[in-house]
């Protein structure tokens, strides 16, 4: 058993990247209520948070009519790092039907910090456009 718990920057990404009523939105959060952090591997510009998620929960293919497996991100934030602010996005992966995991990556970010404190999440584009998000997970 591990103790690893969501970062404030993780927490925000991943309610940012589920907030919504698609049926697909809606059962990854129950996955994600249900969760825990498996592992954590920071890749030098970026990171993954790899989820473990309980057999109870049903797998999204067997619920909805969508692909088993599908990538989707929307969100990114602008981090503030030492003397400048980085721009850096977030992918959340789903494999065969659960939430698999969330990658951060960077736009030319050196390293990434260790701690992040102070960051501004935005959604690329004006606004939030679902039925773009859509097309990651149909059949």
């Amino acid at each position: 058993m591990n103790d690893l718990t969501f970062t404030p920057l993780e927490s925000q990404v991943l309610e940012w990247l589920l907030v919504g009523g698609d049926p697909v939105l809606m059962v990854l959060r129950e996955q994600l209520a249900s969760s825990k952090i498996e592992s954590r591997e920071l890749t030098g510009v970026g990171f993954y948070v790899n989820f473990e998620i309980p057999s109870i929960n049903k797998r999204l293919y067997d619920v909805l009519e969508v692909k088993q497996n599908f990538c989707f991100g929307d969100v990114g934030a602008y981090l503030e790092t030492d003397d400048r602010i980085q721009e850096v996005g977030f992918l959340l992966w789903i494999k065969d039907g659960y939430l698999d995991s969330l990658e951060a990556y960077s736009y030319g970010l050196e390293k990434w910090p260790e701690e992040v404190n102070t960051f501004r999440l935005f959604y690329f584009g004006d606004k939030r456009d679902l039925d773009d998000l859509r097309r990651n997970w149909k059949l």
